[in-house]
Order: structure tokens, then C-alpha cells, then sequence
């Protein structure tokens, strides 16, 4: 059973993703600070802190996320062979983003 401490959790956790993807995509990853992501996000640092580490911690976390939800997808949808590499090079052009 999932209690309020856990939604809260997930809340917290999501609301800090959305808001550092939608901060990549306008500022770019060099320019954005914890303060902003925060702001964004309508928490405080500390809130952030008990969660991630850093920025550059969000952001593997996100790369992750992203990749298995690719590799989920890899098995689960019987894609064609340029399905597949497509995918494969969408995981290598994400992995190289600057962090």
C-alpha cells in the first residue's frame, strides 16, 4: 500500500523533472542552477537536496528513465530493424549530451 509520505515523494520528484527538462530545453543545461530548477518547480533547495545530489545527479537519472522506457518499448513493440536503430541512436545522442 502506498502511503501520503510516498505520493508526496513522486510528487516532489516529478515536479523537479519537469522542471529542469523544461529549464534545458529554454536555458540550456550549463546556465541553469539548483535555485532555478527549484523556483520552476515551486519547491525549496532543501526539498531538491533530499532528493538528487546535484544537477548532473538529475540528470542521469532522467537519461535513465528515458532509456528504459526506450528499452521497454524495444520489447514489448515488434519494430521494425530501422525502428531499432533509430532507437539505438537516440540512446547514443542522449548519452552524449553535455552534463
Amino acid at each position: 500500500m502506498v502511503n501520503q509520505a510516498d505520493l508526496r515523494v513522486v510528487r516532489s520528484k516529478k515536479m523537479i523533472k519537469d522542471a529542469f527538462v523544461d529549464l534545458i530545453e529554454k536555458e540550456g543545461y550549463e546556465n541553469i542552477t539548483i535555485k532555478d530548477i527549484a523556483k520552476r518547480a515551486m519547491i525549496n533547495r532543501k526539498t531538491f537536496y533530499s532528493h538528487y545530489e546535484s544537477k548532473a545527479v538529475l540528470f542521469d537519472e532522467i537519461v535513465k528513465d528515458t532509456l528504459d522506457l526506450l528499452m521497454q518499448n524495444l520489447q514489448y513493440e515488434k519494430l521494425d530493424f530501422d525502428d531499432a536503430l533509430f532507437s539505438i541512436d537516440l540512446q547514443r545522442e542522449i548519452l552524449s549530451l553535455p552534463h
